[in-house]
């Protein structure tokens, strides 16, 4: 017998959200709980569930806007953060010691993998860097 995952709820304090979200119209009829939400993650396409105790973290402790809701799964999430951490790594690098590493092919290939696959877990794609990046790599090639 398959058993039905029950969805859990939370309740919501709307005093606690981001002075955004309070100006936001839902603020006068607020919900009076976070109920659990079933989305489909926009990169793997995995079932996954944004529970109601995430949404209050997010909306009452974080300040996240109300409206912002969750398109990645867990894992997903985690790897957009580490690619997050080795970009802004490639960035404090290359302002440190661009003369050094301009030549620097592994470095740039590197960096060049992490700003394309940040796309494909929807971040903006920073095409002026990969225009960049592909330039210096071609012209290493010659």
């Amino acid at each position: 017998m398959k058993k039905i995952a029950v969805p859990s709820t939370v309740p919501t304090n709307p005093e606690k959200w981001s002075s955004s979200s309070k100006q936001s119209y839902i603020y006068e009829s607020a919900p009076t709980e976070y109920k659990d939400r079933h989305y489909k993650c926009s990169r793997c396409k995995e079932e996954s569930v944004y529970t109601a105790e995430a949404q209050q973290e997010a909306y009452e402790i974080r300040k996240a806007y109300i409206w912002q809701t969750r398109k990645l799964c867990i894992n997903c999430y985690r790897a957009r953060v580490d690619l997050e951490k080795s970009l802004d790594e490639c960035r404090q690098l290359w302002q440190s010691e661009k003369n050094k590493i301009h030549a620097d092919s592994q470095f740039l290939i590197r960096w060049l993998g992490y700003l394309e696959a940040y796309v494909q877990y929807g971040g903006k794609s920073d095409k002026a860097n990969i225009k960049m990046l592909k330039t210096l790599i071609d012209d290493l090639k010659v």
